[in-house]
């Protein structure tokens, strides 16, 4: 068995701006400016919730050239929840459960992000699932440097992700198991969190289409 736990959500935006102000009008929160990608053409802001868990705005940054992903980014009408990680020890234990499920692995990679001012510096690795059915319900798994603190422990805030409800296809749900997730068979995609906010219970869900994962999307 491999420990699995929710780690972060993506809300995919078309600008950093844009999904600011989408988090902050429904959740009360503004989410703070995280940093840029490098090579990926992408940056983020981050606002944290309870339990080691946080939500990204994830936007095309301006100061880099184009990349495949944030092309995507920018065809968005306007920001959304789309993707998921959760966190695993070792991503490489994640590999085999994939391989159970018939989900290919399109990527194990390591990155990194320089955090403002003297922050210093976040590292992880990454498994990246490459295409399925399941689309964006499936998630990428990440697992942090031990020498990383986890963002969430960076910003305090009273907002708390209440439950992850997960609909997709095919077989890899099923072998996913973490608190507060549920799974679903479904013919479509779906992503539906709820949140304790400081204006109450706030839902966010994806689109009822498919959209590929973001390992289909990174050069």
């Amino acid at each position: 068995m491999v420990a699995l736990a929710i780690d972060h959500l993506l809300v995919a935006s078309p600008s950093l701006a844009a999904g600011q102000d989408y988090l902050a009008e429904r959740f009360g929160v503004e989410p703070v400016v995280g940093g840029s990608h490098p090579g990926q053409g992408t940056c983020n802001a981050l606002l944290a919730l309870r339990d080691h868990c946080y939500l990204e705005v994830f936007a095309p940054d301006p100061a880099q050239p184009p990349t495949r992903i944030a092309d995507f980014l920018h065809t968005l009408a306007a920001p959304t929840l789309l993707w998921w990680a959760v966190r695993v020890e070792q991503v490489s234990a994640v590999t085999p459960l994939l391989q159970r499920a018939g989900v290919s692995v399109a990527a194990e990679t390591a990155g990194a992000r320089e955090l403002p001012g003297e922050g210093g510096t976040l590292r992880w690795n990454l498994l990246l699932p490459g295409p399925s059915p399941a689309g964006n319900a499936v998630p990428f798994f990440i697992a942090w440097s031990s020498l990383t603190e986890h963002p969430s422990t960076a910003m305090a805030t009273d907002i708390r992700l209440r439950s992850l409800c997960v609909n997709a296809p095919g077989d890899l749900l099923p072998c996913l198991t973490a608190p507060g997730l549920t799974t679903r068979s479904a013919d479509e995609p779906l992503l539906e969190a709820a949140f304790d906010t400081p204006r109450g219970v706030v839902t966010l869900a994806s689109p009822p289409a498919h959209f590929p994962a973001v390992g289909e999307l990174l050069d």
